[in-house]
């Protein structure tokens, strides 16, 4: 049987490069689009102009460099590997994941599915057919945790419990559309912040072969649709207040108080 040819719609972190090779030895991976920035995080933060925010923004950017969260998840996915994008498909960047250009050339590829990982929000309808799924992987348990930053909302708010993923169908619902996988980490697994991050979304990855064969084969996904609407998370809501409770949790929790 044909694999099935597919698109994905990602960025261009490790987590996201090790998703996209471990989705082409399953699928006819026929393109990759990379979500980009214009500028970067640093520049884009100074440009706020409540102070508040602007110190909040550049207070998150100079985290991720002290902490060296590129490099800990590079070592992460990937070990000494270098962490890039397989030669066998097509790999190309964009800026407006909406761009009625862009859509139309997702379209005219014609792909059986949609892959979808950490890219922005879909909202042209042109994305949307009747015989085209779109799925994508969420960081988060929906609808409890909808929007960004699941696991550091799940610590933030002392959730350890929730601290999990889910794979589901996109609608024209935010994280709303029908759950076709979801599960919690194990309590073992909850280390640091990032690094729990990183194996949720590794969890997450490793569902995506058994749930590809059973798309081929048509067989039962054993969908679930979210009871509510539950609670969205931004991450503009991030900032120092926020860091030091979650790094108070979680050290409570790692000590067992």
């Amino acid at each position: 049987m044909n694999k099935l040819k597919a698109v994905l719609l990602t960025r261009e972190a490790p987590r996201h490069i090790y998703f996209a090779n471990l989705l082409n030895q399953h699928v006819n991976l026929a393109y990759v689009g990379v979500h980009d920035r214009k500028e970067s995080s640093f520049f884009k933060a100074l440009k706020h102009k409540k102070i508040s925010r602007k110190l909040s923004e550049v207070w998150k950017v100079l985290t991720k460099w002290i902490f060296c969260r590129s490099l800990q998840e590079k070592f992460f996915f990937f070990g000494s590997s270098p962490a890039r994008f397989d030669d066998s498909y097509t790999v190309q960047k964009f800026f407006n994941i909406n761009d009625k250009d862009f859509v139309k050339k997702i379209n005219d590829l014609n792909p059986d599915i949609i892959f979808t990982f950490g890219c922005g929000v879909l909202k042209n309808k042109n994305y949307f057919h009747e015989k085209r799924k779109i799925l994508n992987l969420h960081s988060g348990l929906i609808p409890d945790y909808r929007g960004v930053d699941s696991v550091y909302w799940c610590i933030y708010n002392n959730e350890f419990h929730n601290i999990g993923y889910t794979i589901h169908f996109i609608d024209k619902r935010l994280d709303m559309g029908e759950i076709v996988a979801a599960a919690r980490i194990d309590a073992a697994a909850i280390k640091t912040e990032s690094q729990t991050f990183f194996c949720v979304i590794k969890s997450a990855i490793q569902r995506y072969p058994e749930i590809i064969n059973n798309i081929m084969f048509a067989d039962d996904l054993l969908l679930s649709k979210p009871k509510n609407s539950g609670k969205m998370y931004y991450e503009r809501d991030r900032n120092l207040y926020t860091d030091m409770v979650v790094f108070f949790n979680l050290m409570c929790y790692r000590v067992g108080v």
